[in-house]
């Protein structure tokens, strides 16, 4: 069942679910998103979350880290990298020991089924 209103402690207005058609940033984990997120009621505002921002599980697992349980944290640590994309962590983000990735990872499938051109 999706939450489609949401309030965050990180903004005043009420986040509604939507589907937003262009690219945006998420101001939780400030990585780009598309499609559905949490997005301020307020028209003149332009504040975005990523549905997993918005709603985070407090503790998930991934099958790609065994034994790990990783927990969200709202705060940012300096200096820290994404262990599935590389990048420097900007916000929001799921830490297990030194081990820190941005939310949107942990959504991802273990596997990709599909045709893929090896060409």
């Amino acid at each position: 069942m999706k939450i489609m209103e949401i309030n965050q402690f990180i903004h005043c207005y009420k986040l509604e679910l939507s589907y937003f058609k262009m690219p945006y940033q998420c101001d939780g984990c400030k990585e780009l998103g598309f499609g559905s997120c949490y997005q301020c009621n307020n028209k003149k505002c332009d504040f975005h979350l990523h549905e997993n921002c918005g709603v985070p599980k407090p503790i998930t697992t991934h099958s790609f880290f065994k034994n790990s349980n990783f927990k969200f944290k709202k705060k940012r640590k300096r200096g820290k990298t994404c262990k599935a994309c590389g990048k420097d962590v900007q916000g929001f983000m799921y830490k297990f020991k030194e081990t820190y990735l941005h939310p949107c990872w942990l959504k991802l499938p273990s596997t990709l089924n599909g045709n893929f051109n090896r060409g």
